[in-house]
């Protein structure tokens, strides 16, 4: 036999002749219950269960914080000291899950390193996605699936023949479309109790800081190094946890930095541009690497969000699929010399356009960096006058510029040129653009 401690909430009070915790001695919980309708009678008794004896849908009965419902409970052996909970799943308070949370996540409430308050953690988390490519696709899907109730996606693109093969939010239908306006639909349709927000910015020093402002924790889904810079940046500015990701070939890497704990990006990488590394054009990227690179990124978030120690802080793990698969994790520390986190500050130079050659398209995009939101009627409107508008959607639209050049216009003023070789011919193409547009009052 055990003594163990049973609790009820408040308003439980009408139930238990105002009996907020009593403690029964019992060999099972299936015992416990019956002794608790003894003590209490018919109305605790009609409170809790149905007529054939089946714990009400509306009852959470909590074994040292986990719910029982998804065990044999009837049957679960006790110990002395365990705590038991008789909760009611109501909306509000600190009772934050219902009945439809707990059958969704049955199976990763049941884990010891979750349970019913780490899914309350995950439901109130605030994620940044910054990226929806091959790593950002993976870890917005896996984040939506487990309930992380507040997710932010970000990217510039659109959606290429390119990515299909492993990008895995997107399908042939979605080609053309931006990704972030379809990554949204797609997460919705898994989840949708979590409320998620897409943006289709360009991440850059100058926009990095209003991507990451009033997230918990930043997740890199990103394939370029400047970005990435900017990230870093302002989660160090903003003291937000950045979960770094790369992959490329069959290898991939990832970190957590945690602003005034670890070193950042810039002190294991150093200062190093794109132009210098290899792209997924140049060298290719093994779809499965993106997936095992990307999950290893959501398990180091949740840690983060269930306040769990993350296991790759000061730490870089390598990955590489060849055969023999193999994982090293390196130590690496906060560097003194650092100029983003060692308490220098670079002076952003005031630019008005920034352009960026994206991977493995021929492509540029034109970014402003004072966002300026356009109706997309009269960007169609001013456009159809010497070009002829493929599809329009929410986030932008699409035209052919000519034969080999075809341009999306994003609603913030963006424009993706593909088909062009160099960042002069881009630049080019977009003041046309907007020269067309503004003639149009």
């Amino acid at each position: 036999m055990a003594k163990v401690k049973v609790k009820f909430p408040s308003i439980f009070s009408k139930f238990t002749n105002g009996t907020k915790e009593v403690e029964v001695t019992a060999l099972t919980l299936k015992e416990t219950l019956e002794k608790l309708e003894e003590k209490f009678g018919e109305k605790f008794k009609q409170a809790l269960f149905n007529e054939d004896g089946s714990l009400k849908r509306t009852i959470n009965v909590l074994l040292n914080g986990r719910n029982v419902r998804f065990l044999n409970f009837q049957e679960v052996k006790l110990n002395d000291n365990d705590e038991i909970s008789v909760i009611p799943a109501v909306g509000g308070g600190s009772i934050t899950l219902s009945i439809s949370d707990l059958e969704r996540y049955s199976r990763q409430i049941t884990l010891k390193k979750i349970g019913l308050e780490g899914q309350k953690k995950l439901k109130e988390a605030k994620v940044l996605i910054a990226g929806v490519g091959g790593l950002g696709c993976v870890s917005a899907l896996q984040l939506a699936a487990m309930g992380v109730g507040y997710l932010k996606i970000i990217d510039q693109d659109v959606i290429d023949i390119t990515n299909l093969h492993r990008q895995i939010l997107y399908d042939v239908a979605s080609l053309g479309y931006p990704k972030v306006e379809v990554a949204e639909k797609k997460l919705k349709a898994i989840n949708p109790s979590i409320e998620i927000e897409a943006e289709t910015l360009t991440i850059n020093r100058f926009t990095a800081n209003e991507a990451v402002k009033g997230v918990d924790i930043v997740v890199d889904g990103l394939d370029r190094i400047e970005p990435r810079y900017a990230i870093n940046e302002a989660c160090i500015n903003l003291n937000i946890p950045y979960v770094f990701g790369s992959a490329i070939e069959t290898y991939g890497s990832a970190t957590t930095i945690i602003p005034k704990k670890t070193g950042c990006l810039e002190c294991f990488l150093g200062k190093i541009n794109d132009e210098n590394l290899p792209t997924c054009e140049t060298v290719g990227v093994f779809p499965p690497v993106l997936s095992v690179i990307a999950s290893i990124q959501v398990s180091e978030a949740v840690n983060l969000i269930l306040n769990h120690p993350p296991a790759l802080a000061n730490k870089l793990l390598f990955l590489s699929l060849e055969n023999p698969i193999t994982i090293d994790v390196f130590s690496v520390k906060k560097s003194d010399f650092c100029s983003t986190c060692g308490g220098k500050t670079s002076e952003k130079i005031e630019e008005e356009h920034l352009i960026s050659e994206l991977c493995g398209k021929n492509s540029f995009m034109v970014s402003t960096t004072k966002l300026k939101f356009f109706d997309l009627n009269h960007v169609a409107e001013a456009l159809s006058k010497k070009f002829k508008v493929n599809f329009k959607s929410s986030f932008g639209l699409t035209f052919n510029y000519s034969n080999s050049i075809s341009i999306t216009f994003m609603k913030n003023g963006n424009m993706l040129i593909k088909g062009v070789s160099t960042k002069e011919e881009a630049k080019k193409i977009y003041d046309e653009i907007i020269g067309l547009i503004n003639q149009v009052n």
